[in-house]
């Protein structure tokens, strides 16, 4: 009711993590008794992706929109759109994930390929210093 929405509403994660909790704890003791094909358990379902989209949990978002078509909803058409809407999200998570290894990797080459310089560098002052030394003595 009017309390979720201003919580919605309020962006403030703690108390959105909390109805998520309590929200999800409610559904699932009662998609337990009570079969898809109900309007009401399926608006609130919908809701519940509602949630989990506003959090970024994209994949939890996808699954609440599919069971809660499964249930049925009130208003079919926001909940084709919000399931575009979600998976975009997470194609899009996905593609900064791989951009974040790919940069993470390129990183680690270039740590690795700086190392080695400078212990080669290294190791080469010590043979030029051991040399030097070698051949003034003679």
């Amino acid at each position: 009711g009017k309390e979720a929405q201003e919580i919605v509403q309020s962006n403030d994660k703690t108390k959105i993590t909390q109805l998520i909790q309590d929200l999800g704890y409610q559904l699932f003791e009662r998609t337990q008794f009570i079969q898809p094909k109900d309007m009401m358990v399926g608006d609130l379902i919908l809701f519940l992706g509602n949630l989990y989209h506003q959090t970024q949990q994209f994949q939890h978002a996808i699954d609440s929109y599919k069971l809660a078509e499964a249930y049925t909803v009130s208003k079919p058409e926001i909940l084709k759109t919000k399931l575009a809407e979600v998976q975009k999200s997470r194609q899009i998570e996905k593609a900064k994930e791989k951009v974040e290894k790919a940069l993470k990797y390129e990183i680690g080459i270039k740590r690795t390929r700086m190392i080695t310089i400078l212990v080669l560098a290294g190791l080469a002052i010590l043979v030029g210093g051991v040399w030097l030394v070698y051949f003034r003595r003679k």
